[in-house]
């Protein structure tokens, strides 16, 4: 994108009412339902005056505009990779841990991008980093019905819901409001989503974190959302492994 493209591209996408201000971190615009799909604005001093994010369905890239709507950087490029779109749709800037309202500055700030032809949100930091995918499946006959943040805050049973053709989003924390196809709307408890499914945490947690999470729900009384099958996988990981026998060079020669 070029600085003679710019004009044409940011008049026709970005009305007044959504002009940055000088305020602290926030998303601007009246509303969700006022702001233009395919944008996303946030406006800091830290960022000298604000940031807008512009979806290019037809380049499959990410347009990083300033206050000025001038154009800073673009990222993306058309593919089913990491950092990658197949036709994005709508942007949003999110703040996973939502509940602490002095933890939402622009080091904490996200910007989810809705992946349209991949089907799939991907995570980004503000300079267009890319952190990772949540691509949305049918739940499987492991999770048995349970709830997308049993495990909380260790792991999830469940799969995030199936995300066909996600093209709008909507960030009502700390839920992410994803409009499908077919004029379907899919609530995404997005902190939940980025959780490791089960067998991968407990492959890979260490020993002090498998012990936390055997403490949190084996002292729990009322705990109802972790399987008792999860606790028994979790002791049979802290049971120390048996040494084997080693055969030294010297040993067992006549």
């Amino acid at each position: 994108m070029s600085a003679a493209d710019a004009p044409s591209l940011v008049v026709s996408r970005l009305p007044r009412r959504n002009a940055f201000t000088s305020s602290p971190v926030t998303v601007t615009g009246p509303s969700d339902q006022e702001r233009p799909i395919g944008l996303a604005l946030i406006a800091s001093p830290d960022l000298q005056g604000g940031r807008a994010y512009l979806c290019d369905s037809g380049e499959h890239c990410v347009h990083v505009l300033d206050h000025e709507y001038r154009p800073l950087l673009s990222f993306g490029g058309y593919g089913s990779q990491l950092g990658q779109f197949d036709t994005p749709s709508d942007a949003a800037i999110v703040w996973i841990d939502a509940t602490d309202p002095t933890a939402c500055t622009v080091d904490t700030a996200v910007l989810v991008v809705a992946d349209r032809g991949n089907h799939r949100l991907q995570l980004f930091e503000l300079d267009g980093a890319p952190i990772c995918a949540i691509e949305g499946r049918a739940e499987t006959a492991s999770s048995n019905g349970w709830p997308i943040r049993s495990g909380w805050p260790f792991f999830r049973l469940a799969a995030p819901p199936t995300l066909s053709f996600p093209s709008r989003l909507e960030w009502r924390a700390p839920y992410l409001d994803v409009a499908c196809s077919g004029a379907t709307m899919v609530r995404l408890d997005l902190a939940a989503a980025l959780l490791p499914d089960f067998r991968t945490w407990v492959r890979e947690a260490p020993p002090i974190v498998l012990r936390q999470a055997f403490r949190r729900f084996a002292s729990d009384p009322t705990r109802t959302e972790v399987p008792a099958a999860c606790l028994l996988e979790i002791v049979e990981r802290l049971q120390p492994v048996p040494r084997r026998a080693v055969l030294l060079p010297w040993r067992g020669r006549a």
